[in-house]
């Protein structure tokens, strides 16, 4: 079985159990992100798209971070909260992404219940973007477009960066107010020690002691906090794989 089928397979099975403060949250004090998926068969990876949060932001600038944010009176659910808000910070239309997992949620350092839930971008999708390209012969990217040629003058394409990834990238529409840049990382990166290091911090609820956090260097970005932990935790489930550092429990992480 290959690496993607084991990912596609462990996820289709994988149900989060609620935890408590996720059923007591009100909505305005609950968050959904989203896990997007580029699913590469032809190669066999599998990919993360994060963001670089603008550096204007009030909260959190500049700060890689997956799509995402506060729920919604309107939303149906957290996993409608997590499409709605990567529709408006990347361009990632809901009909393009299939549900398949909802993870576990954590308490953000402002106190929200946040849950991490997996959108694969469909291969409909990601075929039409490849077409696109192939026939078009080059490509023409707008202003408001990822600044992912930018990002490739710094890097060159290897292994870990199919053809499909970077073309999936080029086709996303950024909301500049909100979306600094975006960028795509192979899944097993969240569980190599290699480019991995342990954060603390201080508590800031009255406690004693300090909060431990993961923190992954990554072609220049900083992938840390929440973000960082939901990442292992997903790659963990999805990869049926221990990473090769110490996990980090959520009692040792921010609580309500």
């Amino acid at each position: 079985m290959g690496f993607v089928d084991t990912v596609l397979g462990n996820l289709s099975l994988h149900a989060a159990a609620h935890s408590q403060a996720e059923s007591n949250a009100e909505p305005r004090k609950r968050a959904g992100v989203l896990i997007p998926l580029i699913v590469d068969h032809e190669n066999d990876s599998v990919h993360v798209i994060l963001t670089r949060r603008s550096f204007s932001l009030r909260t959190h600038p500049g700060e890689v971070a997956l799509p995402g944010g506060r729920m919604d009176e309107t939303d149906a659910d957290i996993s409608a909260t997590a499409l709605r808000e990567a529709w408006e910070e990347i361009g990632l239309h809901p009909s393009h992404v299939r549900i398949v997992s909802t993870h576990e949620s954590a308490i953000s350092l402002h106190k929200l219940v946040v849950t991490p839930v997996c959108g694969i971008i469909l291969d409909s999708v990601l075929q039409k973007s490849s077409a696109e390209e192939s026939s078009a012969g080059t490509t023409t990217t707008s202003p408001s477009t990822v600044k992912h040629d930018q990002i490739l003058q710094t890097m060159t394409l290897n292994e870990s960066e199919t053809d499909l990834v970077a073309k999936t990238l080029s086709m996303l529409q950024l909301n500049k107010d909100e979306v600094e840049s975006a960028f795509a990382v192979p899944l097993q990166f969240f569980l190599s020690a290699k480019h991995h290091e342990e954060q603390e911090f201080i508590k800031n609820d009255g406690g004693v002691g300090v909060w431990r956090a993961h923190r992954f260097l990554f072609r220049g970005y900083s992938i840390f906090g929440l973000t960082a932990h939901f990442l292992v935790e997903f790659a963990v489930v999805a990869t049926g794989k221990l990473p090769e550092f110490a996990m980090i429990s959520q009692m040792e992480r921010p609580q309500i």
